[in-house]
């Protein structure tokens, strides 16, 4: 039984945000420092006669034959609760544009209105796109206004009355001073429990009034209307008793054959009186041999069933005919059939009601037995529409439109509108019985709600359902059953030699991950994909100008040599790198690298740890060994610059080799272990490169040289410097490269330098996952510049480089991966090729000058990249200065 309350006028103030706007910010470093009814649903605004009409039967399915009329029935059956927080909370701080939309959301008036809405959260699958667009749900109950306001362009076009129901919403036989109808009301509960579901949402104020909208304020209504009783005088429990069915079965069933295979979900707001407590299976079985089938369902997949929503009652305190208590301590006998028929448990839910506090309604049903397919949803003060008598618009009084009621027929159509924003949510790839279970283990099971025979499953909690519960998994393999990993696990970390080619070959596709319960979520494969480096590294790059890479001799005698170098530990790594339990962070510097030569008659043996290998070959060799006017040490701000570019990959780990001087050459063999390119010397990866590379120098006279080198490296869980990771798989690479590097003295002054480095790898799959076919891979890099000393006199040096770092010449790969699912629980699959090469081919164009200056040295460098990253048309650069001074 509905109970009302006055009714209910608002006034609107329509809210607009201004978007923020995204700057750029170019940032030049200097110097030497670092720095009783239903509740209802949003969606679009306006009147919107152009949404596109919901899913609704294949035309080719016949039309159905309108129902007889069933006997009259109580209608609103209990609604649902809200949640336990009060609705007026301040709303937090915007951190995300989801965020941002769910405030939006929550301060329109109209949702502010229907205090329900914020107690289920639907603000939030609002924000996340849910508003029930292009989903059916059904009705069973009065007959609908279809001329409200508020229902314009959301009801089917299949919609119905029962045959020989032909309710009258003009009929008012009296009307107060104000032109309100006092007596001879028409029928308003459907036009409310409808109106809660998918009332529109205003975006703009239409007269004086824009009151509320509903839960699923975009999706479609089909409603049935039959006659309904009034629920009045004392309560009265249905006696089933003998062997024959009740006279209303075969309506019932027709009712309910009709409906379901038309809508994901059907509200039922009514009832018969009596606790479900009271009757057994058996009884039930008898006297609704019809119904039962029809509610079943039984030819239908579980996925494709409709979900019956039912009002659990509004029995609690009253009175039998005797005046003894109605015991309300499950929910009535309809929304309780499941709890005695089994085939119908997992689609079914039952909703009791809660007031605006939180707590179980007063008046409505506990749920009891039923407690395993029970809920509760707000169902006191649900502002509704009901009939138009004297509001169309242009009519100033709109005070007849709408009113609040309370009861759990209010509270269960909240629920209908949730389900309908679930299954626009999952892009209806979830079975109807997988949402129905989703309502249910989603629901706020906290504080009062863990009282399972009060509010059974919990408070509906649509922020809940439309996230997801635990870990998301990301599938490599064919089925939700199949091999996964944790979607936190799975990356692409690239690598800087291959650019933009994933981001922009995955550009538009979108994969799925599924939660615990199998629900999809959706993301674009670009959100998988990592650089490892980016643009020009400004901390590095200064660390670097001015000073030997190698370090500076920390010892010398006869032919032993050691080397140490200090690195900086950027802040936010000290608390990483500090001893466990002493509660004292690292300093600012920490122990680099470190090499130790000996040479013995023409050979010289050298280890290095934690060196770039390529610091003892090429160009680098020369510096070390010769007294040249110009060389490479601190002159440009790349301490990798004309080193071997393979080799920074193991720069991290340890080299060991030999050179054995031949008079004007010389030939060097090595081997190397390590991780870690430019910009990584602190990786904690296990997986380390691995090589050996041999080098011949034609020392020629003292001012040229040429350097051949050829070498091989293995690369155990990375290609070329880049990883997947989780689903993706893991790879593993040979590479064999070779180089040449050479020098020319042109004057007393300058000295011109060149290099080039090309490579080949072949590359593995080490742990099947989402890529695969995997082509050989064909990479270069080159260098060119020139370097001056003394050029004014005053024993400055000067130097130029023009260089085009690693990058992937051609290549492609395959990857294959999950983009949703079906109903029926079968997996989506899809696969493509992308091409490695990217996009862009980095040049870097730097300049450096160091010069004598107050006791020490300044250095001032400009470097500029073009299609930085390897990506077409983005550009990078920087301007840097350093001081350093010896005490």
């Amino acid at each position: 039984m509905l109970e009302i309350t006055k009714n209910l006028l608002l006034k609107v103030v329509d809210q607009t945000r201004a978007a923020g706007q995204w700057t750029r910010l170019l940032v030049f470093l200097c110097g030497m420092a670092f720095l009783g009814a239903g509740c209802g649903g949003g969606g679009s605004g306006g009147i919107n006669p152009e949404q596109p009409e919901p899913a609704v039967p294949p035309a080719s399915k016949p039309e159905p034959t309108s129902p007889s009329l069933p006997p009259s029935l109580p209608p609103s059956l209990p609604p649902s609760l809200p949640p336990s927080l009060p609705p007026s909370l301040p709303p937090p701080i915007v951190t995300t544009e989801e965020e941002m939309r769910r405030q939006q959301y929550a301060a329109h008036q109209e949702f502010q209105n229907q205090p329900g809405l914020s107690q289920i959260k639907a603000d939030y699958a609002y924000a996340r796109g849910a508003t029930g667009a292009g989903v059916t749900v059904g009705i069973i109950d009065t007959a609908i206004d279809r001329s409200h306001l508020k229902l314009a362009g959301r009801m089917s076009p299949q919609s119905q009355n029962a045959v020989g129901y032909n309710p009258d919403f003009s009929v008012c036989t009296g009307r107060d001073t104000q032109g309100i109808c006092v007596s001879g009301r028409p029928p308003d509960h459907g036009t409310a429990v409808g109106g809660t579901i998918v009332a529109n949402r205003e975006t703009t104020i239409i007269g004086n009034l824009v009151p509320m909208h509903g839960v699923a304020f975009d999706a479609t209504l089909l409603s049935i209307g039959i006659p309904l009783g009034a629920g009045s005088g004392p309560y009265s429990p249905i006696v089933l008793t003998g062997s024959d069915p009740i006279a209303s079965d075969d309506t019932f069933a027709t009712l309910f054959d009709t409906m379901n295979p038309r809508v994901t979900a059907v509200n039922l707001s009514f009832g018969f009186q009596g606790n479900i407590e009271d009757y057994t299976e058996q009884q039930i079985r008898t006297a609704f041999p019809k119904m039962i089938p029809a509610l079943a369902q039984a030819g239908t997949l579980p996925a494709s069933r409709t979900i019956h929503v039912w009002a659990g009652g509004n029995a609690n305190n009253k009175k039998l005919g005797d005046g003894t208590a109605v015991s309300a301590s499950s929910v009535e006998i309809l929304p309780g059939f499941a709890a005695r028929i089994s085939e119908l448990q997992d689609h079914t839910l039952a909703v009791v009601a809660v007031d605006e506090n939180g707590d179980i309604a007063y008046f409505s049903n506990r749920c009891g037995i039923a407690k395993e397919f029970c809920l509760a949803a707000p169902g006191v003060n649900i502002n509704v529409p009901i009939p138009n008598i004297i509001c169309p618009v242009g009519i100033p009084n709109f005070k007849a439109c709408y009113s609040k009621f309370r009861g759990t027929s209010l509270a269960a159509p909240l629920v209908t509108g949730g389900v309908a924003l679930l299954d626009q949510h999952y892009r209806g790839q979830l079975g109807n019985h997988e949402i129905a279970q989703r309502v249910l283990k989603t629901a706020n099971k906290e504080g009062i709600y863990k009282d399972d025979e009060i509010y059974g499953q919990g408070l509906l909690d649509l922020d809940a359902a439309t996230r997801p519960v635990g870990g998301n998994r990301m599938l490599s393999g064919y089925s939700l059953t199949g091999p996964s990993s944790l979607e936190s696990l799975s990356t692409l970390s690239l690598g800087p030699v291959f650019g933009d080619a994933l981001k922009r070959g995955l550009a538009g596709l979108e994969t799925a991950t599924f939660d615990e319960l199998d629900a999809p979520f959706f993301r674009p494969l670009t959100a998988y994909v990592y650089p490892t480096v980016s643009g020009i590294r400004l901390e590095d790059r200064l660390w670097s100008l001015g000073r030997d890479p190698r370090g500076t001799t920390s010892w010398k005698e006869d032919d032993f040599e050691f080397r140490m170098r200090l690195d900086r530990v950027a802040a936010e790594h000290q608390a990483d790198l500090s001893l466990p339990g002493s509660g004292a962070s690292v300093s600012e510097y920490q122990p680099g690298s470190f090499s130790l030569t000996r040479r013995a008659g023409n050979n010289e043996l050298f280890v290095g740890l934690r060196n770039h290998p390529g610091w003892y070959f090429g160009l680098h060799a020369a510096d070390g060994r010769t007294d040249s006017e110009a060389d490479l040490i601190g002159a440009f701000t790349d301490d990798t610059a004309f080193a071997n570019p393979f080799l920074s990959f193991a720069r991290n780990g340890a080299v060991a080799g030999v050179s054995t001087d031949a008079g004007k050459s010389e030939f060097s063999i090595a081997a190397f272990h390590g991780a870690a390119q430019y910009g990584e010397r602190r990786d904690n990866d296990n997986s380390k490169a691995m090589g050996m590379l041999a080098e011949y120098r034609l020392q020629g006279t003292a001012s040229s040289g040429v350097a051949l080198l050829a070498g091989w490296m293995r690369e155990p869980n990375r290609l070329v410097g880049s990883r997947p990771a989780g689903a993706f798989g893991e790879l593993g690479a040979d590479t064999g490269f070779m180089g040449i590097s050479a020098r020319r003295r042109l004057t007393d002054r300058w000295q011109a330098l060149v290099s080039a480095h090309a490579g080949l790898s072949r590359a593995e799959i080490q742990n099947p996952g989402m890529l695969h076919d995997l082509s050989s891979l064909r990479t270069s890099a080159f260098e060119i510049g020139l370097v001056g000393e003394n050029i004014g006199g005053m024993r400055d040096r000067l130097a130029v480089r023009l260089a085009q770092p690693l990058r992937v010449e051609s290549g492609d790969i395959g990857i294959r991966w999950v983009s949703g699912r079906t109903p029926d629980r079968q997996v989506r699959v899809e696969t493509t090729t992308l091409e490695l090469e990217p996009s862009g081919r980095q040049v870097d164009l730097e300049l450096s000058w160091a010069v004598p200056w107050k006791g020490g040295y300044a250095h001032l460098a400009a470097l500029t990249s073009r299609d930085a990253g390897h990506t077409r048309d983005e550009e990078d650069m920087a301007l840097l200065f350093r001081y350093n001074r010896n005490f």
